[in-house]
C-alpha cells in the first residue's frame, strides 16, 4: 500500500512545532517546590514521570489512528458513477491530483506524532532515561563480545 503525501500545509505546521521545541530547555527539579533552575520549562520529577507515561500510551494512539486515516485514504469509490467519484475525491484526493480529508487527517497525525516523539525524547533526556538506557546498552554489547570471545575495541 502506497503512502499519501504530506500535504504542503501539514509540513509547514511540523516545522512549526519544531521551531517551537528547538528554543526550549527542560529541566527537572528533584525537590517539591525548588525554584526554577533556568531558562525554558521546569518540572518536578513525579510530574515529569508522569508527563512521559502519558505522552507514550498518547503516542501509540496517535500512530493507530495515523495508520487508519492513511488506510482510508487508499479507499476505491463504490461505483463509477459521477457522484460517488466526485464524493470519494473529496475524502482521498480531488480530480486535480491534490489530497483531500483523509490525507490531511493522516498528516495531521504524522506531525503530533512526531511532536511527541520529540517531547518523549526530551523528558527521557532531561530524566536522566535515555544516557542510563546507552550506558546500559553499551555494558551489554561489551558483555556479549567477552562471552562470545570477539574483540569489539
Amino acid at each position: 500500500m502506497t503512502q499519501p503525501a504530506v500535504p504542503d500545509g501539514v509540513a509547514r505546521l511540523d516545522a512549526e512545532f519544531k521551531e517551537w521545541l528547538g528554543h526550549e530547555q527542560l529541566r527537572i527539579r528533584e525537590q517539591q517546590g525548588q525554584g526554577d533552575v533556568g531558562q525554558g520549562f521546569s518540572l518536578e520529577r513525579g510530574e515529569a514521570e508522569r508527563m512521559l507515561e502519558q505522552a507514550r500510551q498518547l503516542r501509540i494512539k496517535v500512530k493507530d489512528a495515523e495508520n487508519d486515516a492513511r488506510t482510508l485514504a487508499q479507499i476505491q469509490p463504490p461505483a463509477g458513477d459521477p457522484a460517488s467519484i466526485s464524493y470519494h475525491g473529496d475524502l482521498t484526493r480531488r480530480a486535480d491530483g491534490q489530497p483531500a480529508a483523509f490525507s490531511f487527517g493522516a498528516g495531521h497525525l504524522l506531525v503530533q506524532h512526531a511532536y511527541l516523539s520529540e517531547l518523549i525524547d526530551r523528558l527521557e533526556t532531561a530524566l536522566g532515561k535515555t544516557h542510563e538506557s546507552d550506558e546500559n546498552a553499551g555494558a551489554d554489547i561489551a558483555r556479549a563480545g567477552n562471552k562470545a570471545g570477539g574483540d569489539l575495541g
